[in-house]
């Protein structure tokens, strides 16, 4: 609904009521009725405008209710029906299609959680693998040397186990993978150092062995693989390892253990 505003024009009327006035000579009461004639038509007009806003407010506040109204009671009839049990039922080719969605995706999701589980698995399993020993000898061979203090006195003893020996072509060495090199292998001894005294030691588990191949009794080869300096706690066990890099070729191996300057044990290693 369109209101638009009434103008007047008082212009007419003045020219009029002027014209009369002028005939009778009053000049006073001409102004003075002019005056309050235009005020009056002044006054009108306003008045108009005012109420023509005020009137287009009101119907759309109004249009604007009905609105509203009409949409909260279909709502609730529709509500309504669904309560009562009147409200239109699905077909089953819809409900089929909805339950085939509805399938698909659960699968989708559960497919996806499974891959995201396996990933986070094997990114967070970072540890490096190796080939596994390609000989092996269990030789479990015990010794015992003296602990002695900074004087020389003896102070109590280490047991010193030769648990094994094994050839490999892959060793870990400070967490990274080593492979040998072609016609090359690593001789690996896995040891025991056991500590009965109540405080720390550190030993070098690389003074008490040397290698001997081929038979050569003349030529002593150290470790030049190991932990060493190992440090083992008071009254506790530690596991260590120590490894010679040979030839594939080299045969007759022999292990010599004992203290650098005293008599040492053979060893045999059938490989």
């Amino acid at each position: 609904m369109e209101l638009r505003k009434i103008e007047f024009s008082i212009e007419p009327l003045q020219s009029a009521i002027a014209v009369r006035l002028s005939s009778l000579n009053i000049g006073s009461i001409k102004r003075k009725i002019t005056v309050f004639i235009s005020k009056t038509f002044t006054a009108v007009q306003n008045a108009t405008v005012v109420v023509s806003d005020k009137l287009l407010r009101f119907f759309s506040l109004a249009y604007d209710s009905a609105r509203r109204l009409s949409l909260r009671k279909r709502v609730a009839h529709a509500f309504t029906k669904l309560r009562e049990g009147k409200a239109k039922t699905p077909s089953k080719k819809a409900r089929r299609i909805v339950l085939y969605a509805t399938l698909a995706i659960l699968v989708f999701f559960g497919l996806r959680k499974i891959i995201q589980v396996n990933e986070k698995t094997v990114q967070s399993d970072q540890r490096v693998e190796i080939a596994g020993a390609k000989a092996s000898a269990d030789l479990n061979r015990e010794f015992k040397f003296p602990l002695r203090d900074n004087t020389g006195e003896q102070v109590s003893e280490i047991k010193f186990t030769v648990n094994s020996a094994e050839l490999r072509d892959e060793i870990i060495v400070k967490g990274k993978r080593a492979t040998a090199v072609k016609g090359r292998t690593f001789l690996i001894l896995n040891l025991k150092v056991a500590n009965d005294f109540n405080q720390t030691i550190e030993i070098d588990t690389r003074d008490y062995i040397r290698l001997t191949v081929n038979g050569n009794e003349d030529e002593k080869l150290a470790p030049d693989i190991h932990n060493d300096p190992v440090e083992v706690q008071a009254i506790s066990t530690k596991l260590t390892r120590l490894g010679f890099p040979i030839n594939d070729s080299d045969t007759n191996l022999k292990l010599l253990v004992g203290e650098i300057s005293e008599d040492k044990e053979t060893i045999e290693l059938n490989l």
